[in-house]
């Protein structure tokens, strides 16, 4: 459906899914040789079609690479919000605990769509923050939200020896109100910013092999590790969750 909720025309509908099938051909050679050797005249050429005709669709490499971009932070965004989807408001610990192991997952099951946003910059690209910057907010915003209604709740508990680098922050937290329209306590800030480091470090080792495994194969040990890390960083409620993130 368009914006103003009529229905796609025929030319639209074609249009939309070629566009789709060039980024699934992407995806395919960023697994295979990464996103900086993705070629618009090898997509052409397996699509059928003339380097030309291509250009119609996507001007670029670069605006290819923005799509893609685009298209993961939306998805990792989406898989930790269908995590929420059933959890009550106030259960801040499984709401936690579920958003770390969904973005854990996503990237396990996404590994080129995770390193594409969070790997190695491809050289002579800079995404748009124009086009990137509300889709990549989503999956750090999802991660502060619970962590902000938890801290306003009481049931966000910080270490003895919190102390905040007050200047950065603030200078942080009144960019993020001016720019994005965003309320947020500089304590809540510094736990989401230290938090979400973590867990990207514990899914990275991972995804690179870095995790060590030793009484447990290497997955069970991260997912572990996740959980930890969840409880840590969550708030005081203390049922468990009944489920099992284990893969």
């Amino acid at each position: 459906m368009t914006h103003n909720s009529q229905p796609l025309t025929h030319r639209e509908r074609v249009r939309q899914t070629t566009r789709e099938e060039i980024k699934a051909r992407a995806r395919e050679q960023m697994t295979v040789s990464g996103a900086v050797n993705i070629s618009l005249r090898a997509i052409a050429r397996d699509m059928g079609m003339t380097s030309p005709a291509l250009f119609h669709y996507y001007p670029s490499y670069e605006a290819l690479i923005t799509e893609l971009i685009v298209d993961a932070y939306n998805a990792s965004a989406d898989a930790m919000e269908a995590a929420l989807k059933h959890l009550p408001e106030t259960a801040y610990r499984q709401r936690l605990y579920a958003l770390d192991h969904a973005y854990r997952n996503w990237a396990l099951a996404n590994r080129q769509d995770y390193l594409l946003i969070n790997g190695t910059p491809i050289p002579g690209y800079h995404a748009p923050p124009e086009a990137t910057q509300s889709a990549s907010n989503r999956t750090f915003y999802n991660f502060m939200r619970v962590l902000e209604s938890a801290y306003h709740s009481g049931n966000l508990t910080l270490p003895e020896d919190y102390s905040a680098p007050l200047p950065a922050l603030r200078a942080l937290q009144n960019n993020w109100h001016q720019t994005l329209g965003i309320e947020v306590s500089v304590p809540v800030m510094h736990t989401a910013l230290v938090g979400w480091g973590l867990l990207r470090g514990l899914i990275e080792m991972e995804l690179y092999g870095g995790a060590p495994a030793v009484t447990e194969p290497r997955r069970v040990a991260s997912s572990t590790s996740v959980r930890r890390f969840s409880a840590r960083t969550s708030s005081s409620v203390t049922e468990r969750p009944r489920y099992s993130y284990r893969r």
